[in-house]
């Protein structure tokens, strides 16, 4: 059976302390908390000795995740490691997957390395028990993960409780009911440093499909946006020049996943909110703002009015 990106199932922001982080997602985007999919798994998850937490925001779950520094082991377990050497920032991003079996041989087939939960090496095969697995972030420019979905067009069996699938969920009421004004999760930034290799993967290896290219000055990149999955659009980022973030992320780093940007229905009405919560603004260019990660536990948050064109979205 051919595989299938569906929606969005979280995007990871690792952070020192998950309940900090998830209170300032719920205080700046008014979240939606306290809900989870697997509930054996939250807040605490022994494979990876890490405490976690969902939010949801219009169309996008977003999942602040910490180490369990009480627990004997948390440093060489992934998430502490990954905060001990790149500090609070977004980790990675993650789909509901049908035919994860196929999915999985196709990028194997490719050279990808994959890991599953816990740090395993997932290159002699998934776990058929517990069907979720990672990319090695080396091989797709970024850390990814495919969580077993019997369908992507369906809600997910009991005990998953996603409420974005469910009757009476309503993503525009953070438009019409909340000053920041987010539609929905605009675009994830990917920061690469060969974009043609990058486009590669993500078209050729995921079935994504380029929407445009485009240049931002705010951003200092050079950026190709690439639809995937039912509800994803992934920007590919290449700096232009060294003063950025991102060019600062990709020099120190390598590629990896860098932002997120939200798109909302009023930039002023965004920038007051933003500042009314103490987030500070680095840079707008008068279609995106990028605000400051020194005020948004490290993790790069933008917000823009503007819509790649050809987004199947609209």
């Amino acid at each position: 059976m051919p595989f299938e990106l569906g929606k969005n199932l979280h995007l990871i922001h690792v952070a020192d302390d998950y309940e900090a982080v998830t209170a300032w997602y719920v205080d700046v985007f008014d979240g939606l908390a306290g809900w989870v999919y697997s509930p054996d798994d939250f807040p605490y998850l022994d494979v990876e000795i890490r405490r976690a937490e969902l939010i949801i925001i219009a169309d996008c779950c977003v999942e602040p995740m910490s180490p369990a520094r009480d627990v004997p082991g948390w440093d060489q377990a992934p998430v502490g490691r990954f905060l001990n050497k790149f500090g609070s920032r977004w980790q990675t991003m993650s789909w509901y997957t049908e035919g994860i079996v196929d999915l999985y041989k196709h990028l194997q087939d490719r050279g990808t390395r994959f890991y599953l939960l816990g740090g395993n090496h997932g290159d002699d095969g998934l776990d058929e028990g517990l069907p979720v697995v990672f990319t090695h972030p080396r091989d797709s420019y970024g850390g990814l993960e495919f969580a077993a979905h019997q369908d992507t067009r369906r809600p997910p069996r009991p005990p998953h409780r996603d409420p974005r699938f469910y009757p009476g969920f309503d993503p525009e009421w953070w438009v019409r009911n909340h000053p920041l004004g987010v539609r929905r999760l605009g675009y994830t930034t990917l920061v690469v440093d060969d974009l043609e290799a990058a486009t590669e993967f993500y078209c050729n290896g995921l079935n994504g499909k380029v929407l445009t290219e485009t240049t931002s000055r705010a951003c200092g990149t050079r950026n190709r946006y690439v639809s995937l999955g039912t509800d994803s659009v992934v920007e590919l980022a290449n700096p232009i020049g060294s003063g950025s973030l991102a060019a600062q992320d990709l020099a120190l780093h390598g590629p990896m996943f860098h932002a997120v940007t939200w798109n909302v229905v009023d930039l002023d009405r965004t920038r007051a909110h933003l500042q009314d919560k103490g987030v500070g603004i680095l840079d707008s260019d008068g279609q995106t703002l990028i605000a400051d990660p020194k005020s948004t536990y490290g993790a790069v948050h933008r917000f823009t009015t503007w819509t790649p064109p050809g987004d199947p979205r609209d």
